[in-house]
């Protein structure tokens, strides 16, 4: 059993890593890059994906960069 993830305003940066990608396998990487969850926004970030296209189906997925949740992928969206 693991440890609880932190609450609300708790919890040290974290670095993550974002893709997007058009298949759920993603083979194809079509944007991608990093940013850091802090205790300041819940543990959340806001990317900005670019190379997007208009009517078109993406999959995303973020990874934990650092700490001891590294490597740690999220379900994919």
């Amino acid at each position: 059993r693991g440890v609880p993830p932190p609450g609300p305003r708790q919890g040290p940066p974290t670095a993550v890593t974002w893709e997007v990608a058009p298949d759920e396998g993603f083979g194809t990487i079509v944007s991608s890059g990093s940013a850091t969850a802090t205790p300041d926004t819940d543990m959340t970030v806001k990317v900005e994906a670019a190379n997007l296209q208009p009517y078109t189906l993406y999959f995303y997925r973020f990874t934990v960069a650092d700490g001891e949740k590294k490597g740690q992928v999220s379900p994919v969206g």
